[in-house]
């Protein structure tokens, strides 16, 4: 367990970085990235693009891309299969 930026961080939190920084520490997975859009998250933005990572499967990050739409109905959600061997998700919020 430590703290950095000011974020809490316990044994097997997903951490979350933006813009190289981590910004929050969460014991779930989809808590996470809930947690990251919000933080991503300003009034201009229109479209989430999520790209999913090798163990990831298509049906949970779709599953994921429903629970960001249902908190953010606003967005407009597109899911890529991106196979990047290390991050579970990467997000682009435009």
């Amino acid at each position: 367990d430590t703290s950095v930026n000011g974020v809490e961080i316990k044994a097997n939190d997903i951490l979350c970085l933006l813009d190289g920084e981590i910004v929050c520490a969460e014991g779930s997975l989809d808590g996470a990235v809930l947690k990251l859009v919000e933080k991503m998250y300003h009034d201009e933005a229109s479209l989430l693009t999520l790209y999913y990572g090798n163990e990831i499967t298509e049906e949970s990050a779709n599953a994921m891309a429903e629970a960001i739409e249902n908190a953010y109905s606003d967005l407009d959600i597109e899911v890529y299969q991106g196979g990047q061997p290390l991050y579970y998700y990467l997000i682009s919020l435009e």
